[in-house]
């Protein structure tokens, strides 16, 4: 179960109305901002309650280009803020 289909399923049972979303995290909907942040709190109390084996992930990034293309900021939405700890 993705955190896609959660927000889905819900805005589907509650009956929010206008179409079903497609995108959570760049959405500009304000409900599926407000169901977001609640699976966001929801997760904070289930990993201070539980203790999960893995919750932050590594990820390895191998690039190779023979132009510049620009900077990352330039070509994504993913800001400092949201990678952490790349060396």
């Amino acid at each position: 179960m993705s955190l896609l289909s959660m927000i889905q399923d819900t805005y589907d049972i509650l009956g929010i109305g206008g179409t079903t979303p497609t995108i959570v995290i760049q959405s500009n909907d304000v409900a599926v901002k407000q169901l977001l942040a609640l699976a966001n709190q929801e997760g904070k109390v289930l990993n201070k309650r539980f203790r999960f084996e893995k919750t932050v992930s590594e990820a390895v990034f191998t690039v190779s280009a023979t132009a510049n293309h620009g900077t990352i900021a330039s070509l994504t939405s993913v800001t400092a803020a949201s990678v952490t700890g790349l060396s």
